[in-house]
């Protein structure tokens, strides 16, 4: 029953990140990865060294995607797909572990129906990777703990070595789990040290350029009043994960595992509390951004706390009505979403690319908030996209481009709000799903084909 419910849970995780995977054209960050991908493998690592906080996994994931599969948007999104659909399983099985079948369905199934899992699961972009990797650091650490011999902490410095280099957030795993080992395994708490500091020596070389070389050249000196950002953006954390009501049985988990002396709660609890801290305090301080795409690493651990305390306060007998509860969960958070994840697309950069093909004239420039997608999908006309910073838009700048010149945008707060010089016309030109075009042209009087 157990492979009929990892086979299940698989399939249908699949199933809902691959329909129509392709109503959205690729976004500005999985262009990006694309665009890094396309060059040979030495330079794809470069480039993504030379960005702060990039890891290369899944840099080099794409780069072997592109080469061995095709380029289109649905291919490329392949591996992030199965990455997804894969973490659904791996949860389920250290549920298993942990508390039992029925636990371990209760926690996978709302993963599986998950809009932010979903969502994120259909991007060329690290966190569906990353988010896998966790999970099987997290399944190797507990064979190592079970068998308690030192290849089971050879395999776990490998696994750890290998999510460092897809998702940084790994780090806040070692934290709470030497806590954790401390408090209830101390004689693992050596073999977890060295196995932990041979997998970050590993990972030294890349951190150390990535976050000390480069941080180094950056100027954000403002002052971060970290408690009053907390409250900020504590709750945007906690909205994309779950409704509030759900918090409060997650807040009750600790009680839970004292109360029942179950140390396995405790080791989930303290991987969803410290990592979901980390997130928020590293995000306030280094000004990345918190959003639900900074927390999906930590959203497995979330629902099998939740189905884990769950697990240990009801009956045997009434194990299939937490499975079915935390199915109507699921479904009430993921159907009114279904019509942004699956038809209502936010941008159709090729409808907007066509129409520029149609009205460029030859030596015509194209100056974009963000040219990235211009250079995706016009390729042909990447040396008429010059990158131009949309501060830098004004009149004298733009008519050094020549007679007309097309602006494109993404974020409409970006639109020059001057007045045109004398003899000049900025006006909209055309308008696809997610981009405007604007032309600025001498002469007034140009139609659109």
């Amino acid at each position: 029953m157990r492979h009929a419910w990892m086979l299940g849970l698989f399939l249908g995780a699949l199933l809902l990140r691959l329909f129509n995977i392709e109503q959205n054209n690729l976004n500005l960050d999985e262009i990006g990865v694309v665009l890094y991908a396309q060059s040979p493998l030495v330079d794809t690592i470069k480039q993504a060294l030379a960005h702060v906080g990039s890891v290369p996994l899944d840099y080099v994931m794409t780069w072997l995607t592109w080469r061995a599969l095709g380029h289109s948007d649905g291919i490329l999104r392949l591996a992030p797909v199965l990455w997804g659909s894969l973490s659904v399983v791996i949860l389920y099985a250290i549920g298993l572990r942990l508390f039992g079948h029925w636990p371990a369905a209760a926690a996978a199934l709302p993963l599986a129906l998950s809009p932010l899992h979903i969502e994120l699961s259909r991007q060329v972009r690290m966190y569906s990777l990353g988010t896998f990797l966790i999970l099987i650091v997290v399944w190797v650490f507990m064979l190592a703990i079970e068998r308690k011999r030192w290849h089971g902490w050879v395999v776990f410095a490998m696994a750890l070595a290998i999510a460092l280099y897809a998702h940084y957030y790994t780090l806040f795993l070692l934290p709470a789990m030497l806590l954790w080992l401390v408090v209830f395994k101390r004689d693992q708490a050596v073999p977890f040290t060295l196995a932990s500091i041979t997998a970050l020596i590993l990972f030294a070389p890349w951190f150390y350029y990535d976050n000390i070389v480069l941080r180094a050249n950056t100027t954000n000196t403002a002052p971060v009043h970290l408690w009053s950002e907390i409250r900020i953006h504590a709750p945007t954390i906690t909205a994309s994960i779950a409704a509030w009501p759900l918090w409060l049985l997650w807040l009750a988990a600790p009680v839970v595992a004292y109360t029942r002396r179950n140390q396995s709660l405790w080791l989930v609890w303290g991987i969803s509390v410290v990592g979901l801290l980390c997130v928020l305090v590293i995000g306030i301080v280094s000004r990345y951004g918190i959003g639900g795409r900074h927390v999906v690493a930590f959203l497995p651990y979330f629902w099998l706390v939740l189905a884990g305390t769950l697990g240990l306060w009801i009956t045997q007998r009434r194990m299939i009505a937490l499975v079915a509860g935390a199915a109507i969960v699921a479904i009430v958070l993921f159907l009114p979403e279904v019509e942004r994840l699956y038809y209502a697309p936010s941008h159709d950069y090729q409808a907007a690319t066509q129409q520029l093909r149609w009205n460029i004239r030859p030596g015509e420039k194209i100056i974009a908030d963000d040219p990235r997608w211009l250079w995706y999908y016009m390729s042909e006309y990447r040396g008429h996209a010059p990158w131009l910073h949309f501060s830098e838009w004004t009149p004298e700048r733009l008519m050094q481009f020549g007679n007309r010149v097309w602006i494109v945008v993404v974020e409409k707060d970006r639109l020059p709000t001057w007045t045109p010089p004398a003899g000049w016309v900025f006006e909209p030109a055309y308008s696809v799903k997610g981009v405007e075009i604007y032309r600025f042209e001498r002469t007034p009087e140009l139609s659109m084909r």
